[in-house]
């Protein structure tokens, strides 16, 4: 619904209700397929759920695809073996990821079974290079302590919308008290 509304009212700002063409609709995040198909409203999350949810129903192979500090949302489905990513809410498809990513400057880069919420794999190097960070902390080894990378690249581009860094990934300190990560060079 972003895209009927560019600018934010107190109905949108407060309350998630868009008016289309003369009728008030709510708008809610994280809502089962069938609310996003019901009130017709979504953004790129809920339109790439959506287009995975009726690949898979068609017995096509599909997966949502996303970048936690990015706020965007696309698809991947395979045809005869060969992966086509497609981008629904921009209705077109991404012939040159790793120009997407780097256009966008994503560090990291998640591909989720819908259906199965567990199942998620890291598909970071299909859309970005990456490198390694070391965060190594001067604290007691003996605990594993939780390290969290922060991205302010949606801060930076849009700061209207976004107040705070987003987070993109966390892992815990091992015995030595580093934690390592591999992540997007373009931030």
């Amino acid at each position: 619904p972003y895209a009927y509304n560019k600018k934010k009212t107190f109905l949108i700002k407060y309350f998630n209700l868009y008016k289309i063409k003369g009728t008030y609709r709510l708008f809610i995040r994280n809502v089962p397929i069938s609310w996003v198909l019901y009130s017709k409203l979504g953004n790129c999350g809920e339109k790439a759920d959506v287009f995975v949810y009726l690949m898979n129903r068609m017995n096509i192979t599909a997966r949502k695809v996303f970048c936690p500090a990015g706020d965007h949302a696309w698809a991947e489905f395979y045809i005869n073996d060969t992966k086509i990513i497609v981008d629904p809410a921009n209705n077109q498809i991404l012939n040159a990821p790793k120009k997407v990513g780097k256009k966008h400057r994503w560090s990291y880069i998640l591909s989720k079974n819908i259906f199965n919420k567990s199942d998620i794999i890291d598909v970071s190097d299909e859309y970005i290079d990456r490198s390694d960070l070391t965060v190594c902390l001067n604290t007691n080894k003996k605990y594993r302590l939780p390290v969290t990378v922060y991205s302010t690249v949606l801060k930076e581009r849009y700061p209207d919308r976004y107040k705070t860094p987003r987070e993109v990934i966390s892992n815990f300190t091992d015995k030595n008290g580093c934690a390592y990560f591999k992540l997007g060079i373009n931030n």
